[in-house]
């Protein structure tokens, strides 16, 4: 949920978390036995007993509002995620280095760590946290899963092989998520 939004329609709200589990399954623990609606409304149903906040009907469908202490109370909860969209928005602005080329993920690493230096000095990225090397890796294989990069086996003097990384051609679908996370930054 954006700062500058109090109120969100409850599908908005189940889109948006069914988003970050795909993005952030690699970093947390998530019951695959519970459905994604039961989740969201069981979140829902904790908040709202501790009056942070409330749900009312406009045109036909259930919006829920941040109140009063809530906007105060909820701020932690989205730093506990703050500096995995970070990593993510890192990783993903150095797939440009894939563009031409593919990269082994030695190469690829070297290079999203100093993007990321370099962003955290430009006040672009927030957290130090999210200069992760594990966070990167995590990420990467997100967007390995959802074939947003393909590996690669790179064969180097000596004959040793080494995987390497390139984008596929889903980069519409690239953009889409891209756009979509920067709405959580």
């Amino acid at each position: 949920m954006t700062s500058s939004t109090s109120s969100l329609r409850s599908s908005k709200i189940n889109s948006f978390h069914k988003f970050l589990k795909r993005i952030l399954w690699n970093e947390f623990i998530f019951d695959e036995r519970k459905d994604d609606v039961d989740e969201v409304n069981d979140v829902l149903a904790y908040l709202h007993n501790r009056k942070m906040i409330v749900s009312f009907e406009r045109e036909g469908q259930v919006w829920i509002e941040v109140k009063g202490k809530g906007k105060t109370k909820l701020k932690p909860f989205t730093g506990l995620i703050h500096n995995y969209l970070e990593s993510c928005w890192i990783v993903l602005r150095s797939c440009l280095y894939l563009k031409k080329t593919s990269h082994t993920e030695k190469e690829w690493l070297k290079k999203i760590r100093t993007l990321g230096d370099r962003m955290f000095r430009k006040g672009e990225v927030l957290r130090a946290e999210s200069l992760s090397q594990s966070n990167y890796a995590n990420v990467i294989r997100f967007l390995a899963d959802a074939e947003l990069i393909a590996t690669v086996i790179k064969e180097e003097n000596g004959g040793k092989k080494e995987t390497a990384y390139k984008l596929t051609e889903n980069r519409a679908e690239m953009e889409v998520l891209r756009r979509r996370l920067f709405k959580f930054l």
